[in-house]
């Protein structure tokens, strides 16, 4: 059996350690949400500086395949073409 006094002291610790548990996860969680905004923070300026260069490369990608059917048409006349006077006989 124990005496008094150390149930007594006994009490007090476990109501310290839970205290010193409490401030634990107080101090915890604050840092949880520092991190969190900070994280937040990067991906945001991330995205922003990336955005503009991500809808810049689009266009550019648009005008190519622009351009690269233009050039695909033009080919595909010059040969209809070549073809067609290729098969013409030459007047004597």
């Amino acid at each position: 059996m124990t005496s008094l006094v150390t149930d007594v002291l006994l009490a007090n610790t476990d109501l310290l350690e839970k205290e010193d548990l409490r401030t634990h996860i107080g101090k915890l969680s604050t840092h949880i949400d520092e991190i969190k905004g900070e994280i937040y923070h990067a991906v945001h300026e991330k995205y922003a500086n990336y955005r503009p260069t991500r809808d810049s490369t689009q266009e550019l990608h648009n005008k190519v395949q622009t351009l690269s059917t233009e050039m695909q048409t033009l080919s595909n006349k010059i040969k209809v073409k070549q073809h067609g006077d290729s098969t013409v006989e030459p007047a004597v």
